[in-house]
């Protein structure tokens, strides 16, 4: 019996469904997002492009997501606002070790495998009194037809999402 299942017939576009992916796209396209750092394979190699960031303009809170993470799952807040300036990479790395998890039991032991298995990003995090973050789910035939499948409002305190319209 096959199964047969709804996505890419190949693994060539994959990557653009990835939140390293998405930060590309809005790149290219020119599409405002958060200042981040790209697709690290290694929790050294993401501290190095942080210190990079930093550098360039501090930034206080950033947002460490899983190249493949959905719902919030794979997300951790990083609190960047007592970096030592004379050891800003030990600093991120102890930074890194304390970050606020979106799943109940994650850990820097288990967040640091899973980037060298997917990789991760990070974006600067925005405060403010009511945040938003909207979703949206669609389809791109074999023929170039973009579908609208679904949009939501996640409610980002953990990895919890509330549909705000399903569309036909």
């Amino acid at each position: 019996m096959s199964i047969p299942i709804f996505g890419s017939d190949d693994l060539t576009h994959e990557h653009w469904g990835s939140k390293s992916g998405s930060r590309e796209i809005f790149a290219q396209v020119d599409i405002p997002h958060p200042r981040g750092v790209d697709l690290s394979h290694s929790s050294e190699e993401l501290v190095q492009k942080i210190a990079n960031l930093y550098r360039l303009k501090p930034v206080h809170k950033m947002v460490v997501k899983l190249d493949q993470g959905f719902s919030g799952q794979g997300n951790a807040l990083l609190d960047l606002s007592s970096l030592n300036q004379n050891t800003i990479k030990q600093s991120i790395l102890q930074a890194l070790s304390n970050m606020t998890f979106s799943t109940p039991n994650g850990t820097w032991r288990w967040f640091q495998e899973r980037i060298n298995d997917m990789g991760a990003i990070a974006e600067e995090f925005y405060e403010g009194e009511d945040p938003k973050c909207p979703s949206v789910q669609g389809c791109i035939s074999m023929n170039g037809k973009v579908q609208l499948l679904s949009t939501h409002e996640q409610v980002m305190n953990g990895h919890v999402s509330f549909p705000l319209a399903t569309l036909e």
